[in-house]
């Protein structure tokens, strides 16, 4: 469900209150420099109708139920600007009000006057950043009391999330611009990325703030047809479909470039670019990227319409404009997920509730806009101008040799691209303020200008001579460092100083190849062959820029093909076991496409029908190919095996004969009965055996294992070398063992169902019984009489007494349990456990406790060694102790936390507060009542966080949990480290900072 309401403001003032009465409203948010736009209907009887009369700016605003306020998404802040009624309205019917994005504001700012103006009065702005630029005009129009109430998020340092500036440009703006132009200028050459937040005006590095990829983690957002989807219109077009391009460029620069990629259905469909200023590779294959692109496939647009009454993932709460995100699509009559960027949201609100169309732009649209963005930075989207400066003086007498001023506003950029042999390549673009002046500032004819690199060599090369203020230098290998400088050249050929160096490494071809075509696959005689058609998933040619195309056998690599005449051939694969056959494709940068359609193969064992009639003999045959499937039962017979393995299965349950003896195997693991054929001895475990066994020498003494006709059951008989009895083990009618001699029962042990436990039989004269421990006799019993020579325990008075000492590192004394329930450890008392569970450890007299715990749970530690290490010791949710460790081998899946998470520490806020418990516990002391815990937390201020606080910044990792899931604390540990890299990028930004203002 989504809530949505309007709220008025005085145009750039204070708020008036919410329009509570609207028949209906929409609001349109694009993404990117178009503005948003706001049409509404409301009656003149209804409240408030006089306010939007007055041409108010208007706010939507919708419900966080989460945070149980009224926010303002991001770019809905209107001005009205338009109004339609009937003059004949008796105050029933409805009135337009057409309002557009406060950021229209922006188109009545101009560029005016400054103090950087070059010589053809342009508003000049040499190696400057979107934040330089924009904020320069924007600060300025301010103090000349344009937009009140209007700010920025930004500044000349860093962008609106606070990250330094990726890119800098040398432009020149007419005077008469307007800053709406201005930021659609940083906008579409990818400079910069916008949005307003109210009033304020934000600028963001391209691809980063306003980009966010909701398509990963344990909840991606997902825009389905069964969530509230009303209708998902789809409309294709071919019309741009180009099969081969031709560009045309200065000096006789012409190229062509055929699109594999681009449905060949029609033949040859041709496109035509004309760029002047093209003079090299680079730049003419930049250009013709995009209009191949544009023309490789059929162009889709995808609409989801919704209420939000059945959605469960709605704009402003769930998505935004720019972020990328899940949706339904449909392919060849099946429903596929896919992945798209939020282009544009419109939200309605009317009797039926709220409801809306949200428009998906594909992978093609989003990279269609960069190269439209790099189009733009190719041919210039504001002129570069000049310096400025005086008029020069009169001729003077022979040729001027004036030098002309220092080139000032260099800039470089980098792009890859591929060339027409699909080699990568890069492209460097250079762009500074044209020269008009000399060193003092007087105007001096400029010829042109002399561009010099340096590469991986360290040799400086002159790269071109131009006369404009830009050139682009191609092509150079890609990821390498090269550094280029500009001087002016005058009329008269004096040449000027040179420019600042500008260092940088050229950009890596990073586009994957197109994902390839499944792979045909054969199998005979065991062995699979995998072959390739050369060509696309979706049945176009593969680009030049393919290498060779990986073969993977359930996802590992097992061979390559070079082309689609190539053939893999695959061996070694398990008989009669599906295998899933793969195709990857690599181009000649190492970039690797998604794996095709799997296709499986099953290899299988050799069949009649491979192979002819006595094809097939001793020579042939392979060692172990012959298996036991393959021969039929009885077809050994009347022959004598000599030198091998006879088994009843290859494996799990069976008996096998061999060199060793005869073996007996479980389903799993090792023999269990065996029969040696060395020394033919029997070894079993867990066998059944009946009758007699007998171990030992046969003439000697002997152990026999057999039945007890006496009592019943089984007995172990010791023999001497006669056969005569020497004792005799065995079990016990009663139910029991028996221990005999040769003639009587010396001591039986019964279940220990009642009766006697242990029957010792001690009456013959002569028999006695000692125990001895090491510290000697501690039981003696002679003649059927106990002798106590200082016995060990004692029992007196219901207590058990330890009189002696057991461990040679206690006091002497012994232990006692008295009658009372205590357990003392004496003659120094060490531990007493009372009734009702209070437990005490002392170390000396009465009041020297360094350990109690009462009937309640509570633990106290009254004494305790102390040290100046760090905490170790920790209770986990289900109560139990343990020791804390942070060695890396304890520790799995490490990766870092990225930095602009935990900037989310510093939305905590930190409070103090009074311990509830210790308050409690105070009110019923204070009140007179019993059982008033001791020891309790005394009534001080306790300073510190909140863990729902940090619970609703989403950082759930530094919040401790019960086994039930209830918050139950912090990790304070982990918090204070969380700041090391905020202070890092903190140092580093400081540092930055300290070192251009050095």
């Amino acid at each position: 469900m989504m809530h949505l309401r309007l709220v008025a403001y005085t145009p750039l003032g204070a708020q008036i209150g919410v329009l509570p009465d609207s028949l209906n409203y929409t609001a349109t948010i694009p993404f990117g420099a178009d503005l948003p736009t706001l049409k509404v209907g409301y009656t003149k009887a209804g409240r408030r109708s006089d306010v939007l009369e007055a041409l108010p700016e208007i706010a939507v605003e919708r419900w966080d139920a989460a945070a149980g306020t009224w926010v303002e998404p991001d770019d809905a802040r209107f001005l009205v600007v338009k109004r339609a009624w009937n003059s004949k309205d008796d105050g029933g019917q409805a009135r337009s009000y057409d309002a557009i994005h406060l950021g229209w504001l922006a188109r009545k700012a101009r560029v005016w006057t400054g103090g950087n103006m070059n010589s053809e009065g342009k508003r000049q702005f040499n190696a400057a950043n979107p934040g330089t630029i924009v904020g320069t005009i924007f600060d300025d129009a301010r103090g000349r009391g344009w937009g009140p109430g209007l700010a920025r998020s930004f500044n000349a340092t860093t962008d609106s999330a606070g990250q330094p500036w990726a890119h800098e440009v040398t432009l020149a703006f007419e005077p008469s611009a307007d800053l709406d132009s201005v930021l659609k200028a940083v906008v579409d050459q990818g400079l910069a990325e916008l949005s307003w937040t109210g009033r304020t005006l934000n600028l963001y590095n391209p691809d980063t703030a306003l980009a966010r990829d909701l398509t990963t983690g344990t909840a991606p957002v997902w825009v389905r047809h069964t969530d509230g989807v009303t209708s998902a219109p789809e409309e294709g077009s071919i019309e741009d479909l180009v099969t081969f391009a031709r560009l045309t460029g200065d000096a006789g620069g012409v190229w062509d470039v055929s699109n594999p990629a681009a449905v060949q259905t029609y033949g040859r469909l041709e496109g035509y670019v004309t760029q002047s200023g093209v003079t090299d590779e680079g730049t003419a294959a930049l250009l013709i990227e995009q209009e191949l692109a544009a023309g490789a496939s059929e162009r889709t647009q995808y609409t989801r319409e919704w209420h939000a009454a059945a959605a469960t993932v709605v704009p402003w709460q769930h998505y935004r404009p720019g972020d990328w995100a899940f949706f339904d699509r449909e392919d060849n009559g099946t429903l596929i997920r896919d992945r798209a960027r939020v282009a544009q949201v419109s939200v309605t609100y009317d009797a039926e509730g709220v409801s809306g169309h949200t428009t998906l732009g594909t992978r093609l649209d989003d990279l269609l806009a960069r190269l439209a963005r790099r189009t733009a930075n190719v041919t210039g989207g504001a002129s570069s101008g000049g310096a400025g400066g005086t008029p020069s003086p009169p001729t003077p007498d022979g040729p001027d040799s004036r030098a002309p001023a220092a080139v000032d506003g260099l800039v470089v950029s980098t792009t890859a691209y591929a060339d027409t042999d699909g080699q990568p390549r890069a492209r460097v673009a250079l762009d500074w303020a044209d020269v008009t002046t000399d060193a003092e500032g007087v105007l001096l004819g400029v010829r042109g200008y002399e561009v010099w690199q340096r590469g991986p060599d360290g040799t400086w090369t002159l790269a071109a001579t131009v006369t404009d203020s830009q050139h682009a230098v191609s092509p150079l290998p890609t990821n390498t460092a090269h550094t280029f400088r500009v001087r002016a050249v005058s009329d008269n050929y004096v040449t000027g100083p040179w420019s600042t160096e500008r260092t940088i490494t050229t950009a890596r071809y990073l586009a994957p190849p197109p994902r390839p075509s499944a792979p045909g696959v054969t199998v005979r005689l065991g062995v699979v062959t995998v072959a390739w058609d050369g060509r696309t998933s979706t049945g176009a040619t593969m680009p030049a820029t393919l290498a060779h195309v990986r073969v993977l056998v359930d996802g590992v690599i097992r061979d390559r093909l070079d082309g689609p005449d190539a053939r893999a051939v695959i061996t070694g694969l398990t008989y009669n076991m599906a295998a899933s056959i793969t195709l990857v494709a690599v181009d000649r940068a190492g970039n690797v496409s998604t794996a095709s359609a799997a296709v499986a193969a099953t290899p299988r064992p050799l069949v009649n029908g491979d192979l002819g009639a006595g094809s097939v003999t001793v020579l042939t045959l392979a060692t172990n190919s012959v298996t036991a499937d393959a021969i039929a039962g009885g077809a050994i017979d009347g022959i004598v095996i000599t030198g091998t393995t006879v088994r009843t299965a290859a494996s799990g349950q069976r008996v096998e004969l061999d060199a060793r003896g005869l073996s007996a195997y479980p389903s799993s693991g090792a023999a269990r009965t065996t029969i040696s054929a060395a020394t033919g001895r029997l070894t079993a475990v867990d066998a059944d055996i009946n009758g007699t066994v007998t171990a030992g020498n046969a003439s000697g003494n002997r152990v026999r294992l057999g039945e007890d006709l006496s009592y019943g059951g089984g007995v172990l008989d010791f023999l001497r070398s006669n056969g005569s009895l020497m004792g005799q083990l065995s079990s016990w009618e009663p139910g029991g063992v028996r221990l005999a001699g040769a003639n009587r029962t010396i001591m039986a042990v019964d279940e220990g169902n009642g009766g006697t436990a242990i029957w010792l039989d001690l009456t013959t004269p002569g028999y006695g019984m000692n125990l001895i421990s090491e510290d000697g006799l501690m039981v003696g019993i002679s003649g059927g009489a106990a002798v106590l020579d200082a016995p060990l325990f004692r029992f007196q008075g219901g207590a058990l007494d330890i009189t002696r000492e057991v461990v040679n590192a206690r006091p002497s004394g012994g232990m006692t349990f008295n009658p009372g329930g205590q357990f003392l450890l004496t003659p120094s008392v060490h531990a007493l456990i009372y009734a009702g569970g209070v437990f005490q450890v002392r170390t000396g007299g009465a009041n020297s406790n360094s350990i109690d715990a009462d009937g309640n749970g509570n633990v106290y530690f009254r004494r305790h060694s102390t040290n100046s290490g760090s905490a170790n010791v920790q209770m986990g949710a289900g109560g139990q102790i343990f020791r804390i460790t942070s060695r890396r081998d304890s520790k799995l899946l490490i990766e870092p936390i990225p930095t602009e998470r935990l900037m989310r520490l510093l939305d905590v806020p930190m409070v103090s507060w009074f311990d509830r418990v210790a308050a409690e516990t105070l009110a019923a002391e204070l009140a007179g009542e019993d059982d008033v815990p001791e020891n309790q937390t005394p009534m001080l201020r306790i300073p510190g966080l909140v863990a729902e606080d940090v619970e609703a910044t989403g950082l759930t990792e530094f919040v401790i949990y019960d086994q039930d899931g209830d918050t139950q604390g912090l990790a304070y540990d982990r918090i204070g480290v969380a700041l090391i890299p905020l202070v890092r990028d903190l140092y580093a930004r400081v540092a930055s900072l300290e070192e251009r203002n050095a």
